[in-house]
Parts: C-alpha cells; structure tokens; sequence
C-alpha cells in the first residue's frame, strides 16, 4: 500500500490506514521533503521504531505497531511527497528465499 502523509493533519489518515488493515508493521519512505515534526513524533511516540536509514535525499523507516494499538481520539497526520508502506509480516518485505546449491 502506497500512500502520500507526512504533515500533521495525516495523523487522522495514517489512525484510519491501520484501522483498516491492522498491519504488525509500517514503513515510512521520505523523499523530496521533510515531515512534519508532528507527524514523525506521533509514529515514534506509537510505534517501536526497529530501523531508520539515511540515504541522499531519502529515508526510510520501519516501525512496529503494538498489538494494543489505540486508534482513539488523537490528531497527527496527512499528506506531501511521502509514502507510507504497511504489511501484516516483516516477511511480507523481506521474504525468505532459499538457494540450493549442486555440486558436481
């Protein structure tokens, strides 16, 4: 799932994204422009962050959402260039792949 968040008034969006399809996992891609503090605070204040990578104009996030997640009455979230990723399993994105090897 693939879409636009990263201002605060996104919060709302991001609260109804998970409600929708309880993901175990969210990733956050930023690219071309920075999100508000609101919006990043909210996810690392919610969620346990597992990773964070710095590329050239470009970061990537990926966060693990508490089972007891509440999706009550808060305000945090919604929408320049960034993307929000989320999947049921971290497998969903890094699947496992198996290589056998003959020998000869």
């Amino acid at each position: 799932m693939d879409i636009l968040l990263g201002k605060k008034e996104d919060i709302k969006k991001l609260r109804e994204i998970i409600r929708g399809r309880k993901p175990s996992y969210l990733w956050y891609i930023r690219a071309h422009r920075t999100p508000e503090r609101e919006f990043l605070n909210y996810m690392k204040n919610n969620f346990t962050l597992l990773l964070h990578s710095n590329f050239i104009d470009c970061d990537v996030w990926l966060f693990r959402l508490p089972q007891n997640y509440s999706l009550g009455n808060s305000n945090s979230l919604t929408s320049p260039i960034f993307k929000a990723l989320s999947c049921s399993s971290i497998s969903d994105f890094f699947p496992t792949t198996r290589t056998t090897s003959s020998s000869g």
